[in-house]
């Protein structure tokens, strides 16, 4: 007997919304038998297409907390060859203006204004939007305040994420986030952007700032707020139960399994 087996879209990047509005993909969603999708915009707009029972949230791309844990601060930054007294503030991205990091830049003037030690770096690939953010640095004077790590390998990414005070995400728009559960899966508190699957993953690790996307000002006050009064360290525990690779992975088995004994009656 010839086996077909079940069709399943895992909605990973991109706008959601770009997909349902084209005749050709609005018209190959029916012929998907389930769906994953990343955050509650994306569940809300597939639902209401192709029916609640077929459309499931869930993160696409795990967390090994075995390595992306808390280490020293002063061992991270030597490592890095980063001032051991600096305010340091970290984003891992692309660089594109759809990570929203040139908002970030503008509202660094005022907080070097109030920490003379400030280090904002810069790690990921400077594609497509790099050499702007650089111009908009020497622009603003910022030359000496950020630092641009590019691409880096995950030993170098995880004392990144440990020698950061605060971990910022500032996107537009975002699918989940995965770069704020590795942060905080190493202990760092974050800022993240009311967009996408963000508020989940705070919500997840039971901690981080939620600022509204597009502005400077939210920004700036909430850099302040995590250097003066800090955040609640990241509840790890709790964060591996929804991001760590384990329940990823057997969470969609499970799914897996139900769908092949729902169209091939498996085990009856």
């Amino acid at each position: 007997m010839e086996i077909t087996p079940p069709i399943i879209l895992w909605k990973q990047t991109g706008d959601l919304r770009y997909l349902v509005a084209h005749a050709i993909e609005k018209k190959a969603l029916k012929y998907v038998d389930f769906f994953w999708v990343l955050n509650y915009e994306e569940l809300e707009i597939l639902s209401s297409l192709v029916g609640k029972d077929k459309v499931k949230m869930q993160p696409g791309v795990g967390v090994d907390f075995d390595k992306f844990k808390p280490i020293s601060k002063e061992r991270a930054r030597r490592k890095l060859d980063l001032p051991l007294n600096a305010k340091i503030l970290l984003s891992v991205c692309s660089l594109s203006k759809r990570k929203g990091i040139d908002y970030v830049l503008r509202a660094l003037p005022s907080i070097v204004g109030k920490y003379q030690n400030f280090l904002y770096l810069l790690v990921g690939d400077e594609r497509p939007d790099g050499e702007e953010f650089r111009k908009l640095v020497d622009k603003l004077g910022l030359d000496k305040y950020v630092r641009f790590f590019g691409r880096v390998d995950e030993e170098t990414l995880i004392n990144c994420y440990n020698a950061a005070d605060v971990f910022i995400l500032p996107s537009l728009q975002e699918g989940l986030g995965t770069v704020l559960a590795e942060a905080m899966a190493c202990g760092t508190p974050v800022i993240g952007t009311k967009v996408g699957g963000i508020p989940i993953v705070i919500n997840n690790f039971k901690s981080g700032l939620l600022i509204p996307p597009k502005s400077v000002k939210s920004i700036e006050q909430a850099i302040i707020q995590a250097f003066d009064l800090g955040i609640r360290p990241p509840d790890r525990e709790e964060g591996a139960k929804y991001h760590s690779w384990r329940f990823i992975i057997e969470n969609v088995c499970r799914k897996y399994d139900e769908l092949f004994r729902k169209y091939y009656e498996w085990g009856k």
